[in-house]
């Protein structure tokens, strides 16, 4: 893996219909993968955090992938080109085998976020910010509108049940 540049500002790693070139580790910060609904909404969908692979089917099948790949501004990254990884499987055995196993790795993340959209909202966000203890405010790595659509709800319905647990001292802005 070939180490990236720390990425000051957040930005588009992979544009959605494309072919995705390379596969990312996270070594620090946050990537996202997102698409949009009929009516152009972001839909995020999962968040890797420090210490998770982004690769995907589409990249290691050769296909274009359906999302966009977003890094977070301050986030560090390595990355394996696709030329890498198809020359790596030709020398290495099992290497391809090793792949498919790491991307479907995940489904445990997704796992959590269908519990999580499974809650009533106040619970969900709860869940969220006991998971992700990074995102909680005042940091801002993340916009308020990322993580509504990533637990499917209103933004005033993010804020106000935020603004419920916190007064019930169920999570801690200061930790």
């Amino acid at each position: 893996m070939v180490p990236e540049r720390l990425y000051k500002k957040s930005m588009i790693l992979h544009e959605a219909d494309q072919l995705v070139k390379k596969a990312y580790y996270v070594v620090s910060g946050f990537v996202l993968l997102y698409s949009f609904d009929n009516a152009g909404r972001k839909l995020v969908f999962r968040i890797y955090a420090g210490g998770s692979m982004v690769i995907r089917n589409s990249f290691l099948q050769g296909k274009k992938s359906p999302c966009y790949i977003w890094v977070c501004k301050d986030s560090v990254l390595k990355s394996l080109s696709y030329d890498d990884y198809k020359n790596g499987c030709l020398t290495i055995p099992g290497l391809e085998k090793l792949a498919l196993k790491i991307a479907n790795f995940y489904e445990p993340e997704e796992l959590l976020r269908n519990i999580l959209l499974s809650q009533p909202a106040i619970d969900a966000v709860r869940s969220f910010y006991l998971t992700f203890k990074a995102l909680l405010p005042p940091g801002k790595i993340l916009t308020d509108t990322y993580i509504a659509s990533y637990l499917n709800i209103t933004l005033s319905t993010l804020k106000e049940s935020r603004k419920t647990l916190k007064e019930k001292g169920l999570i801690n802005f200061n930790s």
